[in-house]
């Protein structure tokens, strides 16, 4: 669903198997990047330690999609020191994912 929703609203997308070709993509992408969407529970590597990776190379808004507490998140993520991001909390809607970006841009979202 992210995909779609991001398609439709003018975004163009790369998608991931997991969280070690993630990285390889947004190496690959990221100077055409103008924001990452990441799940927080991938094979390889979680959503903390990509964002973690991604933080040190370029800043770029993110958003992290997790069934899990956010709080819990906002302390790896603290602990992480890689600044703000989104969260999505699943299940979301449509409107709930584009919410979260617009917070995300307008610098209301994250840790």
């Amino acid at each position: 669903m992210v995909t779609a929703v991001l398609v439709r609203d003018g975004f163009e997308t790369v998608t991931a198997s997991d969280g070690e070709d993630g990285l390889r993509l947004f190496r690959e992408h990221r100077s055409r990047m103008t924001l990452v969407v990441v799940d927080y529970s991938m094979p390889k590597m979680n959503g903390v330690e990509i964002v973690s990776t991604m933080r040190k190379e370029v800043t770029i808004p993110t958003i992290i999609v997790t069934g899990f507490d956010q709080n819990d998140i906002q302390s790896r993520l603290s602990k992480s020191r890689i600044g703000p991001v989104g969260f999505l909390k699943k299940p979301f809607t449509q409107d709930g994912l584009r919410t979260a970006i617009t917070q995300l841009y307008e610098g209301k979202a994250g840790s």
